[in-house]
């Protein structure tokens, strides 16, 4: 085993002896501004795929488990990531990580508090009707933009146009099969989260806003403002 290797492998057996999620602040500060582009990788993967390992990191950003650890210390200080720990029949248990809510402001933004207040606003010198006629009315606009952009696209292809679009918009989409052979659209991240959070209304009109732009039918299986890892909604039977 090489010297590396053998640092690695001690390393493993520190963490993972813990009986309880360790706090990960001890590693050595290592860190730099040279690492920052590291750590926004970190926080997009896991916000990709809900919850990870060290070693899953490990292997897709092709760095040492250790250096995965000094990162995620990092962030964990930063208050940006969590972990819990995962028992298995077998061996010991490992760590999971995922995102904390602070974790959301690192993620594109384009309405945020601003938008939320607007809306409270609206809704105190108006009513909550005129909210609903106002959300309507932008997703009115955004079928307009998105038939512009998706012209003469049919099927797949017009549905992975759309995900691109809304990628572009800073929800992380992306067009993922199913395993039986349905398309997903599948949003990771919701740059308006703290509207759709007090006014859960605007999540219909964003599934209302996919059919009618797709001219088909659509079953959403996860929401993020429900505390799902994603949004997803995929083609009906």
């Amino acid at each position: 085993m090489t010297i590396k290797a053998a640092l690695n492998s001690n390393f493993e057996v520190l963490y993972s002896a813990r009986s309880s999620c360790p706090s990960l602040q001890d590693p050595p500060k290592l860190m730099s501004r040279d690492h920052q582009p590291t750590r926004q990788e970190i926080l997009n993967l896991i916000k990709h795929n809900g919850e990870m390992t060290v070693k899953e990191l490990s292997a897709d950003i092709g760095i040492t488990t250790m250096g995965v650890r000094q990162h995620l210390a990092t962030l964990e200080r930063e208050g940006l990531v969590q972990c819990r720990m995962q028992r298995q029949k077998i061996g010991r248990p490992f760590q999971i990580f995922s995102l904390t809510d602070a974790a959301d402001k690192q993620f594109p933004s384009t309405y945020g508090e601003f938008a939320l207040s607007l809306l409270d606003q609206i809704a105190a010198m108006d009513g909550t009707e005129k909210v609903d006629a106002l959300l309507k009315r932008r997703q009115q606009q955004l079928k307009s933009v998105y038939n512009e952009k998706l012209k003469g696209l049919k099927g797949r292809k017009r549905m992975e146009a759309l995900a691109k679009t809304r990628d572009q918009d800073g929800y992380m989409c992306e067009l993922t099969v199913l395993p039986d052979g349905k398309n997903c659209l599948i949003e990771h991240h919701c740059p308006i989260a703290a509207v759709a959070r007090n006014y859960p209304q605007i999540c219909a009109l964003e599934q209302e806003l996919f059919e009618e732009t797709l001219d088909m039918h659509l079953v959403r299986e996860e929401h993020l403002a429900t505390g799902g890892k994603c949004c997803s909604y995929h083609e009906s039977s």
